[in-house]
Formats: structure tokens, sequence, C-alpha cells
């Protein structure tokens, strides 16, 4: 109510006339004849009106006294024009009270510099940098992918929506495999592709890995663990395995019984493992496997 009272306050001390004007959406053209504040008063054909950029205007219109100006917004309770859009006589637009999403929020870009592109969009900005594609682009979450040529070279292109590209060297089986020997690893299964990487087995030293095979020639190595060593640990730990293990991500899910009841068990690779829930003939899981 404050600013209300503090608007129509300084619309009687300039004189405007606020007499029968409705809550609606109303545009306005005039010039600029006094400057209070985040506020400033335009004299337009339809006599003097009180307009309200907003706190957040101060500092980024800068407009001044003589300005011709285009007002966009709505009248609101205090007789006051609420302006969503100034535009200068030069062209210049500037938004005003628009409400932001949660992206806008929270990235600080605008909505257009969020929108996503088009694969001819895409193929225009790869066209634009110098790049031939060899590949329709493919649409990841906030970008494309293509594999591209460009001075000789093959890359696999990121393409944007704000017209950058990143340009990655090729990263294919071959390349996994290659990594892998420059590793010192022999490989026993086909690299298979991941999100980011390439998945493989491999032995070095006598030993059998589980290998993340990275684009930057990053190599993650963890101890092989299959099946048959989560069922060894299982047991060690005095547990009756009843049916098969079920693989969850990095461990197994198998049924045990000990001590005359039935468990839900997770074996992991650090060799622990978890009673999850004991179980009984009702359990979805489990339940069909004991008799």
């Amino acid at each position: 109510m404050k600013i209300a009272i503090r608007a129509s306050a300084a619309a009687v001390a300039l004189g405007i006339s606020t007499a029968g004007v409705l809550a609606e959406p109303l545009k306005i053209q005039g010039t600029v004849s006094d400057v209070v504040g985040h506020r400033v008063v335009v004299e337009s054909a339809d006599g003097k009106i009180l307009v309200d950029l907003g706190p957040e205007a101060d500092g980024q219109t800068a407009l001044k006294v003589g300005d011709k100006i285009t007002v966009d917004g709505d009248m609101k309770p205090g007789d006051q024009l609420h302006a969503e859009s100034v535009t200068l006589a030069s062209g210049q637009v500037y938004e005003l009270h628009k409400k932001k999403g949660w992206l806008e929020w929270l990235t600080g870009k605008s909505t257009a510099e969020l929108a996503p592109i088009t694969i001819d969009q895409a193929k225009k900005f790869a066209s634009a940098k110098g790049y031939t594609l060899t590949s329709e682009p493919v649409a990841e979450k906030k970008h494309f992918v293509a594999n591209a040529t460009k001075d000789g070279k093959t890359f696999s292109i990121d393409i944007h929506a704000d017209g950058s590209i990143v340009a990655n060297e090729p990263f294919g089986v071959a390349e996994a495999k290659k990594l892998a020997l420059e590793k010192g690893y022999t490989l026993t299964s086909e690299p298979v592709p991941e999100k980011k990487h390439f998945k493989a087995t491999g032995t070095k030293d006598g030993k059998t890995y589980e290998l993340d095979l990275h684009r930057d020639g990053n190599v993650v190595e963890k101890i092989a663990f299959s099946p048959a060593d989560a069922k060894k640990l299982v047991v060690e730990k005095g547990y009756e395995v009843i049916g098969d293990g079920k693989p969850d991500h990095e461990h197994f899910q198998f049924l045990g019984k000990k001590d005359g009841k039935f468990f839900a068990i997770d074996a992991h690779r650090d060799g622990t493992v978890k009673e999850v829930r004991t179980v009984d003939k009702t359990d979805i899981k489990w339940g069909p496997l004991i008799q």
C-alpha cells in the first residue's frame, strides 16, 4: 500500500489526471517529462501518465527527460502504468517486470538462450564453423553430437544452442582398444560403449580387471568381480545360496539361507556382505525361490 500512496501523491504533484483509468493492458507513446526514482512521467496524446519501471530498472534503462518512448504494460491500482517493456526511439528494447522461469534464475540465461536447437540449426552452426559433417547430428540433453572433418582431421563435435562447438578427437572401439594396449592391458572382451566412455575386461600382470576407458586417456581399473566371485564371498560368510545372483550396479544380489532363515543379501566387490532384509514366500522378488 505504501507504494500505491506514493504513486498517487506523485501523480497529483505532477498534475497527472488519472480519472477513469481501468486495470487493463495499455500501450502508450510519448515523451519523458519527469524522472522520479524508478518511475517516469510520460506525456502522451492522452495526457501525462506515471510509469513504474520497477526497482530492477535502476541503472539499466537510464531514461532521461526528453526521451521519446513506447511503453507496454498494465494499469494497476495506484494510478500508474506498470511497464513490461520500454522501447526507445533508437529501437532499443528493455524488458521489465518479466517473470523468469526456474532455469533462467538458475543459469542466468534467457529462455531463448536455453531453447533447444533443431538438427538443421545444428548443421548450419557446424558449417559456419568450417566443419563438414560425416554423420547426422544426434540430440543429447542440451546439445547435438556429430562426427565431422576440418582441416584434414576427424572430430566428434558437440554443437550447442548458442552456436559454440566443442571438438573432440574421435573415440570409438578402435581408439578404446588402442588405449588399453598402450596402458599394458590385454583385452579379454570387446569394448562396450557407455555414455561417455567404454567398458571392457582385460588382464595385466596376471590379474583380471574391469576397465573404464576414457576419451582423455584415463583408464580406471577395478578387480574383476563376477557372479562366481560374489557367490563364493556369500558362501564364505556362512550362507547357503539359493538360486543365481542378480547384478545390481556395482554388486550382486542373492537369496541366502542361514540358521533356518532366508535373507536378501548384497555381495560387494570390497568383500562386504550385507543382509538387506529377511524374506519369506510372500516376498515378490525372492519368494518363488523358497521351498
